[in-house]
This record gives structure tokens, C-alpha cells and sequence, in this order.
């Protein structure tokens, strides 16, 4: 799972760039870096975050169903340092789950490619009140230097 993760991250971070992880990583700048990516080519930002989100959705996959429950769904947030119930479940509960109590991770993952690098340009503004809303800020913080 650490390896997915890592990925995921190294993805959603630099995209197609070579990851540097000794960087200090300015808010400010990762925004403005990811708004640029997208304006000039926003279907290859889609497809990169989009890939990276599915690589990390089937380590959590535990049963091999292609499919989560809330279980494996609330593991992957913690794994990713989310610790709030009830932020984990209205995430889930957004999303949808089927009759049997799963969610697709196809689902999963466009939710979030869509949630964080739709189609709406403007969501690039929203990047810090949402970032900190889901506790990112302070896991940022303490994993990647953001400043």
C-alpha cells in the first residue's frame, strides 16, 4: 500500500515531472503550478490524476471486486492521514453506493478527478479553503513541506 501511496502522491504532486521530494513546496505555487498544468493541456492533468487516484483506490481493494465498502473506503482516507468519520462517510454517501453497500472505484476516482481538476477552471481558487476543509493542510504540511 505505502508504494501506492507514494505514487499517488508523487503523481498528484508533479504530475509527469520527475518527483522531487527534497523541494519546500510553496501553497501558493503547487496552485498556480497545477492551474498552469491544466490550461494547457487539462485532459492529460485529468488522465494523470485520474490514474494516480486509481492505482491508489485498487491497493485498497481487498476483496479484488473493483469495488469498495465503506470499510476499505475509510481505510484508504486513513491511510492518507483522514481521520474524521464523518467527513469519510459524506464522502462516500456523495459518491453513492449501490444497493450492496460498494462503490466502484471507477466511481471513486472520477468523484475526486472531478472534484479536484474538473472542468471548472475557477476550482483552482477553491484549491486552499477545500485542501484545508479535508485536512490536507496540516497532512501537507507535515509530509511535503508545504510552507
Amino acid at each position: 500500500m505505502m508504494s501506492h501511496i507514494d505514487n499517488f502522491w508523487a503523481k498528484s504532486l508533479f504530475f509527469t515531472n520527475e518527483p522531487d521530494w527534497s523541494k519546500i513546496l510553496q501553497l501558493e505555487d503547487f496552485i498556480s503550478s497545477r492551474r498552469k498544468a491544466y490550461e494547457q493541456d487539462s485532459k492529460a492533468v485529468r488522465d494523470t490524476i485520474h490514474q494516480a487516484i486509481m492505482s491508489f483506490i485498487s491497493a485498497g481493494d481487498t476483496s479484488g471486486t473493483g469495488r469498495l465498502s465503506f470499510d476499505e473506503f475509510k481505510k484508504l482516507h486513513e491511510a492518507l492521514n483522514h481521520k474524521d468519520e464523518k467527513f469519510i462517510k459524506a464522502m462516500f454517501d456523495a459518491i453513492g453506493s449501490d444497493a450492496d453497500g460498494r462503490v466502484s472505484n471507477v466511481q471513486i476516482s472520477d468523484f475526486y478527478t472531478e472534484l479536484t481538476m474538473g472542468a471548472d477552471a475557477t476550482k483552482h481558487k477553491q484549491y486552499p479553503a477545500a485542501l484545508a476543509a479535508a485536512g490536507f493542510m496540516l497532512y501537507a504540511k507535515r509530509q511535503f513541506n508545504f510552507t
